[in-house]
């Protein structure tokens, strides 16, 4: 059986446990904080997932864990090879647009990506913010604010995105060249 040749493709990743081989929230405690990871656990019904992971980067900061040991703990984060070849490969006939709907953070994802030589592998990320601030501490946020307008999926997404609309306005964006895909919640 033969296909006809790609004009144009898009692939959707959701970061981990897709084109990474482990949740990078996860890992980073479990290898820095194991103590801090089972309180997650503990704490995962009834504390909101990315506001936990902020709430832990927080503790684990205040324990002494620094910029360094998170980056170095993303840069060893399980990553099949074969990942590496075949999202490359396909990135390079240029017929392939990488779009990244992660609930993850972007700091994770980049410093991962980058690890892997990956940098430029996305057209685009979603995900929730993050900044390094200058005492060390990773400060993470949800992408949509608790305190605003809130998606009205029903779907059963997160209360930090809504993937199904991001997923829209990134097609809708691909057929209209003008629109911003980063404008959708």
């Amino acid at each position: 059986m033969s296909f006809p040749p790609v004009e144009r493709q898009l692939i959707v990743f959701d970061f981990d446990w897709s084109l990474a081989d482990q949740d990078s929230d996860r890992w980073v405690f479990e290898v820095l904080a194991p103590k801090l990871r089972k309180k997650m656990k503990e704490l995962k019904k009834e504390v909101q997932w990315t506001d936990l992971v902020a709430q832990s980067l927080k503790e684990l900061h205040e324990l002494g864990g620094t910029r360094q040991e998170i980056e170095d703990t993303l840069r060893i984060m399980p990553f099949h090879p074969a990942m590496v070849r075949g999202t490359s490969a396909l990135k390079s006939r240029g017929k392939t647009t990488f779009f990244c709907l992660s609930n993850a953070n972007i700091v994770f994802i980049t410093t991962i990506l980058k690890s892997k030589g990956l940098e430029n592998l996305f057209d685009e990320i979603v995900t929730n913010p993050a900044e390094w601030d200058p005492s060390g501490l990773l400060k993470l946020r949800r992408r949509i604010d608790p305190s605003g307008p809130q998606h009205e999926c029903k779907v059963g997404c997160s209360p930090n995105m809504c993937k199904g609309n991001a997923l829209l306005c990134r097609l809708h964006a691909q057929e209209d060249e003008k629109l911003k895909p980063t404008t959708c919640r």
